[in-house]
């Protein structure tokens, strides 16, 4: 499998196409921006993990497992800034 269909996969789930422009932008020059550094994010962690010579089931497990690990760790910072968000003021009933 091509590292531009891994990238396509990502691509279809995320807003406005900005995955797909982000790598093709890190092709043309490697300090381009698409102004969304998720995207970026997400294709640069594509192209950086992507190996030509694996199986594309393997391509497919490593590219699962490392879009998994960001979701972990975007979702533990996530909840440290929960910690720091008041709750709600509660209505009083009349």
């Amino acid at each position: 499998m091509k590292l531009e269909k891994i990238i396509a996969i990502a691509d279809k789930v995320y807003p406005d196409g900005l995955v797909k422009q982000a790598y093709k932008e890190q092709q043309m020059k490697k300090d381009a921006s698409v102004g969304d550094g998720l995207a970026e994010f997400i294709a640069r962690e594509l192209a950086d993990t992507y190996d030509s010579k694996a199986s594309s089931l393997d391509q497919i497990q490593e590219a699962h497992r490392v879009m998994s690990r960001a979701r972990t760790e975007l979702g533990d910072v996530a909840m440290a800034f929960s910690d720091w968000t008041p709750l709600p003021k509660r209505r009083r009933k009349k």
